[in-house]
C-alpha cells in the first residue's frame, strides 16, 4: 500500500460503473503494472465490479520488461528458498 494514495478518491469524485458509489485508490503491485495508481470499486471482493480507471499511464516497454524480470527473479529467488528450506 502507498500512504499518500489510499482511501477514497474525493477530487475528482469518481463512480464505480455498477454501483455508484465513489472509487477507492490503489497502486498496483504485480507484474509490469507495478507502481501504476488505479481507481477501484470499494465493494468486497464478491461484489466488486473491477478497476474504474488508471490513473497513470503505461508504463513505457523497457521499464515493463525491467519490472517482469525483477518479478521472475523474485519468484525464482523465492522457490530457491523453499527448496533450500524443505
Amino acid at each position: 500500500e502507498d500512504q499518500d494514495y489510499s482511501g477514497i478518491e474525493t477530487t475528482p469524485i469518481v463512480l464505480c460503473h455498477q454501483h455508484g458509489v465513489a472509487a477507492e485508490r490503489r497502486v498496483a503491485f504485480e507484474a509490469f503494472n507495478t507502481g501504476r495508481r488505479f481507481l477501484v470499486c470499494p465493494k468486497s471482493e464478491d461484489d466488486n465490479c473491477g478497476i474504474v480507471l488508471w490513473v497513470d499511464p503505461e508504463w513505457p516497454p523497457t521499464l515493463q520488461n525491467a519490472l517482469l524480470k525483477l518479478w521472475e527473479m523474485y519468484h525464482d529467488s523465492k522457490s530457491d528458498r523453499r527448496k533450500d528450506n524443505l
